[in-house]
């Protein structure tokens, strides 16, 4: 079944080129409507342009508040560094509408263009690329998602250097599209003897290339490599339980959720995948 919405050209074009993911709108009847497979045409308010995309998935939160603590900036529609506030839909609909319905995440197919995935590459690690990564990670909306090991850049080399030595339990690449370096992928506790024989980590820092279907490709790529390199069977992947693009990321590489626990205060899952 295809849908029909308009769009401000703004946030027409965030989904055009395929950085907007998640369409918020109120849980009203017409959204009712709505099911995983369908498709929705999106007309541009100002020249007409259309472009559609299927449903992905749906999921219904209270207010517009709960529903921006789930998603990452870019994926709802805020690039160039703007702040994410759910004040802004006020602008759309009014409190005693939201109270009422409550409200929906419309999540879309990635239509990352086959230009970009073609220049996707996994690069080598280096000091240089240790300091522009560690520098990079202490981005507010990455330590959120993704806590750091490694509290100095000392740590962070330290630990690289550890990577290059022989029987080294830890591997790493670099994320490169059209040959800029934006990321970071690796395994640790790496031991073919021990279930699972490792643990998988990414992290796009680049927040231009968020919600893209980067990471996805990306962890493709490195898991073929290090069935290669290693001969895994298993590998195992941490997230919290509230990153839903990092859990999207697993589960389109065939990663199986296996468990949910507490830490801290805040839940995590534990993802594996075999080989």
């Amino acid at each position: 079944m295809t849908h029909e919405m308009n769009l401000s050209p703004s946030p027409f074009e965030a989904i055009k080129s395929g950085s907007k993911t998640v369409e918020l709108r109120l849980y009203d009847a017409k959204r009712r409507r709505l099911s995983v497979g369908d498709e929705i045409l999106f007309t541009n308010c100002s020249s007409k342009e259309q472009t559609k995309r299927k449903i992905e998935g749906l999921r219904v939160f209270s207010d517009f508040f709960e529903l921006y603590s789930h998603y990452d900036p870019v994926s709802i529609g805020y690039n160039d560094g703007k702040t994410a506030d759910p004040n802004d839909m006020y602008l759309y609909y009014s409190k005693e509408e939201i109270d009422q319905c409550g409200v929906i995440a419309i999540e879309l197919e990635h239509s990352l263009n086959r230009d970009t995935k073609a220049k996707l590459l996994l690069g080598e690690r280096s000091e240089t690329t240790v300091r522009i990564y560690f520098e990079r990670a202490q981005d507010t909306m990455i330590k959120k998602v993704l806590p750091q090991k490694a509290q100095t850049v000392e740590e962070a080399l330290r630990d690289y250097r550890e990577t290059l030595l022989p029987g080294a339990k830890s591997f790493g690449k670099t994320i490169l599209v059209d040959g800029k370096y934006i990321g970071d992928i690796w395994c640790y506790g790496i031991d073919k003897d021990d279930e699972p024989n490792a643990m998988l980590s990414y992290c796009i820092f680049d927040r231009s290339y968020w919600s893209q279907g980067i990471a996805t490709e990306a962890v493709s790529l490195f898991l073929e490599e290090v069935k290669r390199k290693y001969a895994l069977q298993t590998i195992g992947a941490f997230t919290f339980s509230d990153h839903i693009a990092s859990i999207k990321v697993l589960k389109k590489n065939g990663f199986s959720w296996l468990e949910e626990f507490t830490e801290n205060g805040r839940k995590s899952s534990y993802f594996q995948y075999r080989f």
